[in-house]
């Protein structure tokens, strides 16, 4: 036999026999049980709803942690969304006319992605139409909860009129997906929808804004494809017709966000973009800018506006702050929220009480009771995003993770009062999506991205 394969043959013979991966014995994990760390504190919240005339009730939708519910006042918080196990929401809305009916869209692509009903406060949950489709935004006619329209990011408009029994395609476009919808208060005939256009693949450029997680704030699609489009309907959204493009502005407007004025007839209605908010008193058929407050323009992330259901002069509008007017848009004061940056995603104000409101925000959610004097804390809802997590070598050791929007945490694995409280984690450096490294040979020592590329110790 020659040398050299000789050689090769003495060392093949010499490596040592691959089996197949042994299956792990379940017994030896089967006590080991999921637990809390912490931290204690909210996470970016995408919506939210409460119940019209009980303000001890609210909903709120999270970009990772599913659909959470208070009864009394924001105090405790409960998620009601894992026995359908849903993550990113990009919708929640309440029945009027009928409380223990609440719609949730997740808006995920993919399962479970899709609008879901509970019709028993949240007890339960099913998925009644846009399986695996996003859902941007949903509309119950507030008198009749049969009535309920759903904008699709990749597909346009839903209806249906028997509570979600069967679901009808009313405002189909394939360039185009739905992402806002709004009601006239007055008079539910009166429909307005705001469409954007569709990315390559499908998708509707909606639901990445702000870390990846859900809400109705992607930053502007720039491919070319359908420009944005509004539209209104006079009969609760069987037919449609396109508004005039008249003082908007071109092309794609990124993020839409609709109010209609109460006690207007449907004829003063806002589009909020992130070239600005625009107004028009003729039901769409002129638009004009109702603001040159800087503040209000770009982003592109979160817009929301909302008219006060009981005033049709007093104006809200998300951007770092929350933004009020009370000249019917033309000039702006912060309301809450300054200096903060919590980027401020979504807000709603019951119908029969103006001083009742929650707040959706990328720290979580609040609720006040009194107008927007006092807000409730956030440091009672564990919702936060963490991209990464990693531990250190000492014993009991400490984990170590980035949230989204909130800095990083630290906490270890045991607690010194018997569990893991809020005083038993701390803040190191690091990016909101850094990956925090401690040094193996000495825990005090800790490694973590920051801004623009850089490294911290």
């Amino acid at each position: 036999m020659p040398k050299s394969r000789a050689l090769l043959f003495a060392l093949v013979a010499s490596l040592p026999v691959l089996l197949p991966a042994q299956p792990v014995d379940p017994q030896l994990y089967a006590g080991l049980q999921w637990r809390l760390l912490g931290p204690f504190r909210g996470g970016k919240a995408t919506s939210a709803a409460g119940v019209p005339g009980n303000p001890a009730v609210y909903y709120f939708g999270t970009a990772g942690s599913g659909v959470w519910k208070t009864v009394d006042g924001g105090q405790v918080w409960i998620c009601v969304s894992d026995s359908v196990r849903l993550t990113g929401i990009g919708a929640v809305a309440v029945a009027p006319s009928r409380p223990d009916t609440v719609y949730a869209g997740a808006s995920g692509f993919g399962p479970p992605a899709g609008l879901y009903r509970s019709t028993d406060a949240g007890g339960h949950w099913d998925l009644v139409a846009l399986e695996g489709h996003g859902v941007a935004s949903i509309a119950i006619d507030p008198r009749n909860p049969d009535v309920v329209m759903a904008a699709a990011a990749d597909t346009g408009v839903l209806r249906t009129s028997d509570g979600g029994k069967t679901w009808k395609s009313v405002l189909p476009d394939s360039k185009a997906g739905g992402v806002w919808l709004a009601f006239d208060p007055d008079d539910a005939r009166n429909v307005y929808a705001g469409t954007r256009a569709i990315l390559a693949g499908g998708r509707g450029g909606f639901g990445g804004g702000g870390g990846g997680g859900a809400g109705r704030g992607a930053p502007p699609v720039t491919t070319p494809a359908t420009d944005s489009q509004i539209f209104r309907s006079t009969d609760e959204g069987l037919t449609w017709t396109k508004t005039s493009p008249d003082g908007l502005p071109g092309g794609n407007f990124g993020t839409i966000s609709l109010a209609v004025a109460p006690g207007t007839k449907g004829q003063r209605v806002y589009d909020y973009v992130a070239q600005g908010i625009f107004r028009s008193d003729d039901g769409g058929a002129h638009w004009s800018r109702a603001t040159d407050d800087p503040r209000l323009i770009g982003g592109g992330q979160f817009h929301d506006i909302l008219v006060n259901p009981r005033d049709p002069n007093v104006l809200f509008a998300t951007q770092t702050s929350l933004y009020r007017s009370t000249d019917a848009g033309k000039t702006w004061d912060s309301f809450t929220g300054a200096p903060s940056g919590a980027d401020f995603n979504y807000v709603w104000i019951d119908p029969t009480s103006d001083r009742y409101m929650i707040l959706a925000v990328d720290q979580g959610t609040e609720i006040s009771m009194d107008g927007g004097r006092t807000w409730t804390t956030w440091f009672n809802q564990p919702t936060g995003q963490f991209y990464n997590v990693t531990t250190d070598r000492r014993f009991p050791f400490f984990v170590y993770a980035a949230q989204q929007d909130s800095g990083t945490v630290a906490t270890p694995i045991a607690g010194r009062g018997g569990q893991i409280t809020y005083r038993d984690w701390y803040t190191t450096n690091g990016f909101e999506t850094a990956r925090i490294v401690p040094d193996a040979a000495d825990p005090n020592y800790l490694y973590a991205t920051g801004w623009y590329g850089s490294i911290l110790r």
